[in-house]
C-alpha cells in the first residue's frame, strides 16, 4: 500500500513540474506575443517610447528616436493604414530567434516584418533588430531595395559554398565567384577566414533562406545557418545576374540570362561580430599608445607591445633616430585614426591615417603577430612623401 501511495505520489509531483514547465513555456510565449503585438501597434504611431520599449540597449543606439519618427511617417505616406497583422514563420533558436509576420496595409497587402528576439534570460525577451519588406517601401537604410523571389538557382549555390567551406575544397568553395570577387578571396585569403571561422562557429550543419531583395541591379539574398558552434549565422550572398544579347537564325536580338554569380559572402553572427569588435579595439588601442609616447619620448611605454626579437631590432637608440627624422619632416603629430586592416597568417597588418603639422596624408603601417591571444608587434613604418625612405 505504501509503494502503491509513492508511486502516485512521484506521479503527482512529476505532473505538477511537467504543468509547471507547460505554463511557463506558454507564459514566454505569450510574452513574445505581447511585444511583438506592442511593436506593431506602434509601427506608425509616432509612439517612440512605446515602439521602442521591449529593445535591446544595442538597437536603441542603431534605432533612435528621430530614425523612427522618419521611417513611421514614410510607411503611413506610402502605405497607408495597418489593417492586420499575421504571423507568417519563425526561424527558431536558443538564445534568439527569429518571427515574421505579414501585414496587410491600405496600399500593399504582402508587406513582411521579420522580428529578431534576444533571450537576454528565463525572464527577459527584447527585439534585437527587424527588417521590414515591401514591393512599395523598401526596408530602413536600403531605399533602392524591391523584395523578390529567391532565385532558383541560390540554392545550389549557397550549398555549394558552405559544403566546400567544410571540406576546406577552395576550387568548389569559389567557383561561382566572378572573376573579381575570386581575385581578392585568394586560396591564402580563404585558409586565413575559414581558420578563424571554425575557431569562432564551427562548422556547418543546416540553412534556410529568409528573403531577397534586389538593389543596384545586383541580388541579395539572406539566410539563417547553424553551424556546430552558432546557433544563428545570417549569411549575405550578393548575385550579379545579367543578360547577354545574341542573335537567332532571324537574326533577331534574344536575350538569354546566364548563370549568376557570387560577387560577395558574408558570414554575420554574434561570435564573429565579437571577434570583430575585439580585434578593432585592441589595434586602435595599439595605435593610441604607440602616438601617445611617440608624441612623449617615453621608448618603455611606446615599445611594450614589441616582441622581443622586434624589440632588439627597434631598441632606445633606434626609437630617438626615428623621432628625430620624423618629426624634423613632418612636425607634431597630431592625429591618429584606425583605417584598415589585412589579416596575415600570424595576425595582422593595421595601416592607420595620420595627421601631421606638415603632412595630413601620413600613414603608419604595423605588423602584429598574436601569440595565446594577444597581439604583438613585430613591424613598424610610417610613409610620408615629406619622408625620403619608402618602403
Amino acid at each position: 500500500m505504501k509503494k502503491v501511495f509513492l508511486l502516485l505520489l512521484i506521479l503527482f509531483v512529476l505532473g505538477c513540474g511537467s504543468s509547471a514547465r507547460k505554463e511557463e513555456e506558454k507564459k514566454g510565449s505569450m510574452n513574445v506575443d505581447q511585444i511583438a503585438d506592442n511593436f506593431l501597434q506602434n509601427l506608425t504611431s509616432s509612439n517612440y517610447k512605446e515602439f521602442s520599449r521591449d529593445f535591446t540597449k544595442d538597437l536603441l543606439e542603431k534605432y533612435p528616436e528621430k530614425t523612427y519618427l522618419e521611417f513611421s511617417k514614410e510607411v503611413k505616406e506610402k502605405l497607408g493604414k495597418l489593417n492586420a497583422a499575421q504571423f507568417d514563420h519563425e526561424h527558431k533558436g536558443t538564445t534568439s530567434f527569429e518571427k515574421a509576420y505579414s501585414l496587410d496595409f491600405e496600399n500593399d497587402k504582402s508587406a513582411l516584418i521579420h522580428i529578431a528576439f534576444k533571450v537576454e534570460n528565463e525572464k527577459n525577451i527584447k527585439i534585437n533588430a527587424f527588417h521590414f519588406e515591401s514591393k512599395i517601401f523598401a526596408k530602413p537604410g536600403e531605399k533602392e531595395g524591391h523584395p523578390l523571389e529567391i532565385p532558383k538557382e541560390a540554392d545550389g549555390i549557397i550549398l555549394n559554398i558552405l559544403t566546400a567551406y567544410n571540406k576546406g575544397d577552395y576550387p568548389s568553395y569559389t567557383k561561382d565567384f566572378t572573376d573579381n570577387f575570386k581575385s581578392k578571396i585568394t586560396e591564402d585569403v580563404f585558409k586565413l577566414y575559414r581558420q578563424e571561422w571554425l575557431g569562432l562557429i564551427g562548422e556547418f550543419k543546416t540553412y534556410k533562406a529568409l528573403r531577397a531583395y534586389e538593389k543596384n541591379k545586383d541580388v541579395y539574398v539572406i539566410y539563417q545557418a547553424e553551424f556546430t558552434e552558432e546557433e544563428i549565422v545570417e549569411i549575405e550572398m550578393v548575385l550579379d545576374l545579367f543578360a547577354k544579347k545574341h542573335k537567332n537564325e532571324d537574326k533577331k536580338e534574344q536575350s538569354s540570362i546566364s548563370l549568376p554569380k557570387v560577387k560577395r559572402f558574408n558570414l554575420q553572427s554574434p561570435k564573429i561580430k565579437q571577434n570583430n569588435k575585439f580585434v578593432s579595439d585592441t589595434l586602435r588601442s595599439i595605435g593610441t599608445n604607440l602616438q601617445q609616447n611617440f608624441d612623449s619620448k617615453k621608448y618603455a611605454d611606446f615599445s611594450k607591445d614589441f616582441l622581443p626579437n622586434f624589440k632588439n631590432a627597434y631598441n632606445q637608440q633606434k626609437f630617438q633616430n626615428e623621432y628625430k627624422q620624423v618629426t624634423s619632416k613632418l612636425g607634431k603629430w597630431n592625429s591618429l585614426k584606425y583605417s584598415k586592416r589585412k589579416k596575415t597568417s600570424e595576425g595582422y597588418v593595421v595601416t592607420y591615417k595620420c595627421e601631421f603639422e606638415k603632412d595630413s596624408n601620413a600613414t603608419l603601417r604595423v605588423k602584429t603577430e598574436i601569440k595565446d591571444k594577444k597581439f604583438f608587434i613585430n613591424e613598424i613604418f610610417f610613409s610620408s612623401d615629406l619622408l625620403t625612405t619608402k618602403k
